[in-house]
């Protein structure tokens, strides 16, 4: 009994002291919490180790919040091919405006060629695959599937795969276009 009593009393004393120092460490602890500037630096370089870089001199820690989920959500729909632009809007915006264009059932096209992308896809164009080959060497180890789908791939997605290599892949006298198309849906 005499243990049980012991105990009991080191409980209330314990519960005592905690109920003392709650309030201290809450509002000690915070203090520096309420000042913006700090808050935002701290959230500032949590969002850095995540691969964002916003000014918190600029930013809220909301606002930072917001702009990194408007920015992961547009990489997302940017997968689906919808562009979406996270300095105008929020993520909840871009989730509704691709509900609306899916349910209009708008027609999403495939991305443009990338800018660094114009040349290289201007040259491809005057070639043929035989003519690549000679220029490149270094490709001669791969079969002509696999080159014409990477470069398909890379720098014509906006044309069917079919009319491209109806173009770029060979045909041998007696070959017919047909049998191209065949081969390409292998």
């Amino acid at each position: 009994m005499k243990g049980y009593l012991q105990l009991m009393e080191f409980a209330m004393v314990t519960r005592f002291v905690i109920l003392l120092t709650l309030p201290w460490l809450v509002l000690g602890c915070s203090a520096g919490m309420r000042d913006p500037r700090t808050r935002a630096a701290i959230c500032a370089r949590s969002w850095k180790a995540k691969g964002f870089a916003f000014d918190p001199s600029t930013m809220t820690c909301d606002e930072m919040f917001e702009r990194a989920q408007a920015i992961r959500n547009a990489a997302y729909w940017r997968q689906r091919r919808y562009t979406f632009d996270p300095n105008t809007m929020t993520a909840k915006q871009m989730d509704r405006k691709a509900a609306e264009l899916r349910k209009m059932k708008v027609r999403v096209y495939p991305p443009a060629v990338a800018p660094e992308d114009v040349p290289t896809r201007r040259m491809l164009e005057a070639m043929t695959l035989a003519e690549l080959r000679e220029q490149y060497p270094q490709y001669n180890d791969m079969d002509d599937m696999e080159l014409a789908r990477g470069i398909h791939g890379r720098y014509f997605g906006d044309v069917s795969f079919d009319d491209f290599a109806a173009r770029f892949l060979p045909t041998e006298p007696g070959r017919s276009a047909a049998r191209v198309q065949s081969r390409a849906d292998r």
